[in-house]
C-alpha cells in the first residue's frame, strides 16, 4: 500500500543556528507546508524477510506528492507501477492501475505511514502530548527523534530530519516488526498551480471497486 496516528511533545536540546527548540521547528513547518504544495518523493519500505536471520528486503517507489493542510492529499506513484492515492480529507482512494482496482476507504482507517505523513507536514500540531522529541543538529539539518509515550504503541519511532529553510528532506517510520519505511523529499516543496479538485476522485466506470 502507498500509505499512516500519534504525536508530540517537547524535549529542548539547545544548540546554536536556529532555536534549539523542537517546538520552533515543528512550527516552522506548519508555517512552510501552507496551501496547496508540491514536491517530488522517494519512498523505500524496509521490511525482514527472516524472522532468525533478520533478513531485510527493500522496496523503492517513485512520484509525485501534493498536500493541503490538514489531512488532503494526493500522491501520484510513478514507478515502479502506477498508483494514486488520494485523500479529501475523510475519504480515501487507492487506485492500482496494474490490477484495475480502487480500493476506497474512510481516512481514520487508514494505515500508520498516511497519518503520521499527513501530521508530519502540519508539524504535530495536534498530538504533542503524546510523545517525546530528542532534538540534535548535523551540519545545517535538524534531526528529531520522535518516541512514542505509550506502551504499547503502533510504532517504535520516527526520525524525521528539517533543513535550516524549514522543509522536511527525510522522514523515517521504524515498526515494532524491525522494519522501516523511509520518504525522501529531494525537492523544495512550491505552490502548485492548482485547485482543490485534485483531492477528489472520479472512480473509472471499468474498474473494480473494493471498499
Amino acid at each position: 500500500m502507498i500509505f499512516l496516528v500519534l504525536f508530540f511533545s517537547l524535549l529542548s536540546f539547545c544548540n546554536l543556528g536556529w532555536p534549539g527548540d523542537p517546538s520552533h521547528v515543528l512550527k516552522m513547518l506548519q508555517e512552510r507546508y501552507t496551501g496547496i504544495v508540491e514536491m517530488g518523493y522517494r519512498k523505500i519500505t524496509i521490511t525482514k524477510t527472516g524472522t532468525v536471520l533478520g533478513n531485510l528486503r527493500d522496496e523503492v517507489a517513485e512520484g509525485r506528492l501534493y498536500f493541503m493542510a490538514p489531512d488532503k492529499i494526493r500522491m501520484e506513484q510513478r514507478s515502479p507501477q502506477k498508483e494514486l492515492l488520494i485523500s479529501n480529507g475523510s475519504k480515501v482512494w487507492w487506485h492500482v492501475f496494474p490490477k484495475n482496482e480502487v480500493y476506497v476507504y474512510h481516512l481514520k482507517d487508514m494505515g500508520l505511514e498516511l497519518t503520521l505523513l499527513l501530521d508530519m507536514f502540519q508539524g504535530m500540531r495536534n498530538n504533542s502530548e503524546q510523545v517525546d522529541i530528542i532534538m540534535k543538529e548535523e551540519g545545517k539539518v535538524k534531526e528529531l527523534k520522535i518516541i512514542p509515550k505509550a506502551n504499547p504503541s503502533s510504532f517504535e519511532a520516527i526520525l524525521l530530519k528539517v533543513t535550516e529553510d524549514s522543509k522536511i528532506a527525510l522522514m523515517e517510520i521504524q515498526n515494532l516488526a524491525g522494519g522501516k519505511t523511509i520518504l525522501e523529499f529531494p525537492e523544495d516543496p512550491r505552490p502548485a498551480m492548482v485547485g482543490q479538485e485534485i483531492f477528489e476522485y472520479q472512480i473509472p466506470e471499468d474498474v473494480k471497486i473494493i471498499e
